[in-house]
């Protein structure tokens, strides 16, 4: 059973520029990211149209930084050299002023150390999550 879509926001979520220190394609992460604001946005009868460029778009999401960290050294030593996913932009829905998040999420401890793309999933899907709510949140709900 569908929800009916009850709006549709416009979207740009955009890596280039990223201070990048992963050893895989980044393109994955900011996938994940957009994947998770989808489905959170989703479940409260909000649709995301991904647009191809930052202008005219009311949800604006740029990625600052993503470094994998250190596995081993996340093994050995549990805290030490996390995977970090930073990324700012801004909601700016109906021709409001637009309000600006700036998200640097962690992530710390994994199985063994967890795995450089597993970790920096786990940090979209936070980072989604909040982005999500900031929309959310800006629509009034």
């Amino acid at each position: 059973m569908s929800k009916e879509m009850e709006r549709t926001i416009s979207a740009w979520c955009s890596d280039n520029g990223a201070a990048l220190t992963v050893s895989f394609d980044a393109a994955q992460i900011t996938a994940e990211l957009r994947a998770n604001i989808e489905k959170r946005l989703l479940k409260k009868g909000v649709a995301v149209r991904w647009n191809g460029q930052e202008t005219g778009s009311e949800l604006v999401i740029r990625v600052v930084a993503m470094d994998q960290g250190n596995q081993f050294l996340r093994w050995l030593l549990p805290f030490i050299a996390p995977a970090v996913l930073e990324v700012e932009g801004q909601v700016g829905l109906d021709g409001s002023t637009p309000e600006p998040f700036h998200y640097n999420q962690r992530a710390q401890a994994g199985l063994l150390g967890g795995s450089a793309q597993g970790m920096l999933k786990v940090n979209a899907q936070r980072v989604g999550h909040k982005i999500a709510d900031d929309v959310l949140r800006s629509m009034g709900r």
